[in-house]
């Protein structure tokens, strides 16, 4: 005569022996919460991470999409300029499928105070067309905004590299469309702060039309950034662009960054073969755990055998012991993990580490990414690779003599 165990019957037995020895238990449990936990934060770090370097990326190019003369990007020289004046490429422009558009001119330079002189890039661009904020570029906390024809706006680190200040005059020199040196005296009506400390250092800002006459380019411009409404349209509004100017080059930010966009497709791979390591790592420790309890309780198995339950029953039950295993530190482990997410909604401050930051493109404030998604994944990996790891000891404890069983000591 067989017997059977409703799931029911066989899922209440298996919170009982685990009880048994609540120190055990706890134990695994416990080491379940502390990686389920740890694992979720470590996908929403890295998520934040990138999408940090996405959101700094297109600010520091910038845009969503760049229009350029097809040489420029190989060589970024002043004489491979476009003019914009064109009704096909406005019309695109002013679609709704784009949020803003600014028209900009980028040259190298050299910047020049009483005291010390430094490289920098000079970025023209319209001060009325593309804003107070230049899109999210300038936070100016000192000085004035540009007006056309006015002075220049530098950052605060280029303003002590420099060893003046606000209101001084300043030197820029590089070479004009006609191949001559070109030198111009401007005031510092301005300055500002950025996330990242390499461009405050290096970028300095000019009214276009200021640039234009100073560099004799007329109406003539080097660059279109564009920031769409809905990244899934980039390629959309690539190809209106493209066919509105095909004597010009025009790209989307994952084809002018290929190696983030590369990271940003392969991420979601990563993250799967991340917590597939460490729960293939863990689950030696489960296992092991699990043929210890066996051995413990190997007269009680042999009787359950002797008294008609199916190898194929204690296998589920074994297996039923680990699910409940699992879902107790994976209940424990989100909870924790959410809390703490939570709590860091409005980012973590790593200005200490500022530098090393900028060098990876990430801002000095890291907020992570919690998405239900990655919860999901986490916890379907753990439970599959928790389960697999419990056929091992189910199969042991389902394979047991019930008579040898009986009498081992």
């Amino acid at each position: 005569m067989s017997a059977k165990l409703p799931m029911r019957t066989m899922l209440s037995l298996a919170s009982r022996n685990l009880l048994r020895n609540k120190e055990r238990s706890a134990i695994m449990a416990g080491s379940l919460t502390i990686a389920v936990a740890a694992m979720i934060f470590l996908i929403a770090m890295m998520r934040g991470m990138m999408g940090d370097m996405q959101t700094q990326t297109i600010k520091g190019l910038p845009g969503d999409i760049q229009i350029h003369h097809p040489t420029y990007r190989n060589d970024p020289d002043i004489e491979y300029h476009f003019s914009p004046t064109n009704e096909h490429l406005r019309s695109v422009l002013n679609s709704p499928l784009i949020r803003a558009w600014s028209e900009r001119i980028k040259v190298n330079a050299m910047i020049s105070s009483e005291r010390a002189n430094r490289g920098v890039e000079i970025i023209a661009f319209n001060p009325a067309q593309e804003g107070r904020d230049a899109y999210g570029n300038i936070n100016l906390i000192d000085g004035q905004w540009l007006e056309q024809g006015s002075g220049i706006i530098v950052g605060k680190a280029l303003l002590e590299k420099l060893e003046t200040d606000l209101g001084k005059r300043v030197v820029l020199m590089t070479r004009a469309l006609d191949g001559n040196t070109a030198e111009i005296g401007l005031p510092i009506i301005g300055v500002y702060r950025a996330e990242m400390r390499a461009s405050e250092e290096s970028q300095i800002y000019i009214a276009l039309d200021k640039a234009q006459h100073w560099l004799g380019l007329d109406s003539y411009i080097h660059e279109i950034a564009i920031y769409v409404n809905d990244q899934q349209q980039l390629s959309t509004i690539q190809s209106q662009l493209q066919q509105a100017r095909p004597d010009l080059e025009v790209m989307r930010w994952d084809e002018l960054i290929p190696y983030l966009s590369t990271m940003l497709k392969t991420s979601d791979a990563m993250i799967t073969v991340l917590i597939v390591i460490v729960f293939v790592t863990l689950s030696f420790g489960l296992v092991n755990t699990l043929v210890m309890a066996i051995f413990e309780r190997t007269k009680e198995i042999g009787l359950m055998l002797a008294l008609g339950l199916k190898p194929l029953q204690i296998s589920l039950l074994i297996m039923s012991e680990m699910l409940v295993l699992l879902l107790c530190g994976l209940f424990l482990g989100d909870i924790i993990a959410s809390s703490i997410l939570y709590l860091l909604r409005d980012g973590i401050d790593l200005s200490q580490f500022a530098d090393g930051l900028a060098m990876m493109g990430v801002s000095a404030s890291l907020t992570p990414i919690f998405k239900l998604d990655d919860i999901i994944l986490c916890n379907s990996i753990v439970i599959l690779l928790g389960l697999a790891s419990s056929l091992i000891p189910a199969w042991k404890a389902s394979h047991l003599k019930p008579i040898e069983a009986l009498y081992r000591d």
